[in-house]
C-alpha cells in the first residue's frame, strides 16, 4: 500500500469519526472533537511537509483519544524524522490497537496492514536486543546507553538504533555489570548479563633471602679467597727458597769458621744468611696468614660444593713447607 493511498485511508477512517471501541466507552464528545483537531491540523503540516510540527499533533490526538490511526501517524513521522527505534515501538503498539479494534470494526484491518507492512521496512534499521539476565533480584533492570529497561520490557525484545551501545545491569541500585559492543542495523543480538565476580588476587609470598646473604656477605667471597690463596702460595715459596738459601749459608759459615772465629767475608756471609732468615720467617708468615685466609673463606661458605671443590692442608716443618689440596 503506498502511503498516498494509506493517507486517504486513514483521514477517510478518522471522519468517520472511527476511534477505538475501547475508547469509545470513557471518550466525551468533546475529547474526540479535540483529537479530531490535532489530527487535521496533523495531516495539514505533514502533507506541507513540516513533519516535526506534524508529528507534535499527531502525539496530541493521540494522548486525547487512543485511535490507532493517529498512532500510525506518529509513527510514520518518526521514520521520516529517522527516529527508527521509536517508531518501531509506535507501530508495535499501533498494531496491537488496530487488531483489537479490528475485532469490533473491520474497517481498521486497513490500519493493521499498513502497521505490518511498515514495520517490516523499519526493522532493517534498528537493532533487536534479547536481553538475559542472571544472578539477580527479579526487579533488576538493565541500562542501554541513557535508557533503563524494567523487568517487564526485558521480557521482550529491545529495540534500539544501531552504533555503540553501553549496557548497565542494575540491581538493587548497583551498577553490577557492564558490556560495550557495536551493533548494526538488521542485526538481532543475544546478549546474557550477569553481576561481575571480583577476581580474587593470589596473595604472592615473599620472602627476604636470609640464607643468600649470609652465604655471601660480600658479593666477590670466592674471588677474595683465591686472591688470599695466591699470597699464601707466594708467601710460603718465599719461606721455601730462602730457606733453603739460609740453610747453605749456615752449612759454608760452620765449614769456614774454627773455635767460632771467622774471617770478615765469612761474617758477611753470615749476615746474608740472617736476612735469608728473616725473609723465609715473613714468607712463611704471610704463607700462613694467606692460605688460612682462603681456606677460611671457602669453607665458611654454607654451599657444601664450594668446601669440597677446595680441601687445602698446610704442612710446615724445618726448612721446609708443604702445601697440598684439590681445587
Amino acid at each position: 500500500m503506498t502511503w498516498t493511498r494509506l493517507l486517504l485511508a486513514a483521514c477517510l477512517l478518522f471522519a468517520s469519526p472511527a476511534w477505538a471501541e475501547s475508547d469509545l466507552e470513557s471518550a466525551s464528545d468533546e475529547a474526540k472533537a479535540k483529537a479530531s483537531a490535532h489530527y487535521t491540523q496533523g495531516m495539514a503540516s505533514y502533507q506541507a511537509g513540516d513533519t516535526a510540527a506534524a508529528l507534535a499533533e499527531f502525539e496530541l490526538s493521540y494522548q486525547t483519544v487512543n485511535s490507532p490511526n493517529s498512532h500510525l501517524m506518529v509513527a510514520k513521522s518518526l521514520i521520516d524524522l529517522g527516529r527508527y527505534a521509536e517508531a518501531h515501538r509506535a507501530l508495535d503498539e499501533t498494531l496491537a490497537e488496530a487488531r483489537q479494534a479490528e475485532a469490533k470494526d473491520p474497517k481498521y484491518a486497513q490500519t493493521r496492514q499498513a502497521a505490518q507492512e511498515e514495520l517490516v521496512r523499519v526493522e532493517a534499521h534498528v537493532v533487536k536486543l534479547k536481553l538475559t539476565v542472571s544472578g539477580v533480584e527479579s526487579a533488576a533492570s538493565v541500562r542501554v546507553n541513557d535508557t533503563e529497561y524494567g523487568p517487564d520490557e526485558l521480557s521482550r525484545p529491545i529495540v534500539v538504533a544501531p552504533g555503540q551501545l553501553t549496557l548497565t545491569l542494575i540491581d538493587k541500585g548497583e551498577n553490577v555489570a557492564t558490556q560495550s559492543l557495536e551493533a548494526r542495523a538488521g542485526e538481532t543480538l543475544h546478549l546474557t548479563l550477569a553481576p561481575e565476580r571480583e577476581t580474587e588476587t593470589p596473595a604472592v609470598a615473599t620472602s627476604t633471602p636470609v640464607a643468600a646473604a649470609s652465604k655471601r656477605p660480600f658479593p666477590h667471597r670466592r674471588t677474595t679467597a683465591y686472591v688470599a690463596g695466591g699470597i699464601g702460595v707466594a708467601g710460603a715459596l718465599a719461606f721455601g727458597v730462602f730457606g733453603v738459601l739460609n740453610h747453605a749459608k749456615y752449612s759454608d759459615v760452620q765449614d769456614q769458621c774454627s773455635d767460632n772465629l771467622c774471617s770478615d767475608d765469612v761474617r758477611e756471609d753470615a749476615e746474608r744468611g740472617h736476612t735469608y732468615q728473616t725473609i723465609a720467617n715473613v714468607g712463611l708468615i704471610v704463607g700462613v696468614v694467606g692460605l688460612g685466609t682462603a681456606v677460611a673463606l671457602v669453607l665458611t661458605e654454607p654451599d657444601a660444593t664450594s668446601a669440597r671443590r677446595l680441601a687445602t692442608r698446610v704442612a710446615v716443618g724445618p726448612g721446609s713447607i708443604q702445601l697440598q689440596g684439590t681445587f
